[in-house]
């Protein structure tokens, strides 16, 4: 149960919208890195982490480059949203019902 610090009031509206704003965006950031695992698994299987293949192309090395870089932000990025999101949880939770009950009083 949410403490009447975390509750929306009816004059909280305004500070709730941008923090369900920010909590969407954070379960987008989510979504973005797991399909992004997701779709570069497969080829990385093929290479060894963190190679770059430089006896190839150009366009093959700055394509390694970039995988090797969206690897490390991924790490960096992941534990980061965890620790966001597990902070923001309870004040998220608590803006959601309190938006609910408020919009259904306006009904």
């Amino acid at each position: 149960m949410a403490t009447a610090t975390t509750q929306i009031k009816l004059t909280d509206k305004p500070t709730a919208i941008p923090v369900l704003f920010l909590g969407f965006m954070g379960l987008l950031l989510l979504v973005a890195i797991v399909t992004g695992v997701v779709l570069y698994a497969p080829f990385m299987r093929k290479l060894a982490f963190g190679e770059v293949r430089r006896d190839r192309s150009t366009r093959v090395k700055w394509l390694d480059l970039h995988n090797l870089l969206g690897i490390v932000t991924l790490v960096l990025l992941a534990t980061l949203e965890e620790f966001v999101l597990l902070g923001m949880l309870p004040v998220w939770t608590a803006n959601v019902r309190g938006l609910y009950w408020v919009l259904r009083r306006q009904m």
